[in-house]
């Protein structure tokens, strides 16, 4: 399973990336929502896990291009912020704990 991981805290993109990995998932990562368009474009992924507030295009606007060329890809939408209305069916507050 390909993962695409649009997140601009270092720290917590690592810390995905590597708990998604000891999974076995294969996992893509980029730091900001023009390289997650990009990545979208040129990738077929299983999911997205992308944060709503990242520079260049934020995860509203990376959505919706998604969207737009007709991606059905589910994306979990992470943010700081204490609430939110995504439009995503799945959001959680970052930052996430791996165990």
């Amino acid at each position: 399973m390909r993962l695409l991981i649009a997140e601009d805290d270092p720290q917590l993109g690592a810390l995905l990336a590597r708990g998604l990995r000891e999974q076995a998932y294969v996992v893509d990562r980029v730091a900001d929502g023009t390289s997650a368009i990009e990545q979208l474009r040129m990738n077929d992924y299983d999911g997205v896990i992308l944060d709503v507030m990242l520079p260049g295009a934020d995860g509203f606007a990376v959505t919706r291009a998604a969207r737009a060329r007709g991606a059905s890809v589910p994306i979990l939408m992470l943010t700081a912020r204490d609430a939110v209305e995504t439009g995503s069916p799945a959001s959680t507050p970052a930052p996430t704990t791996i165990s």
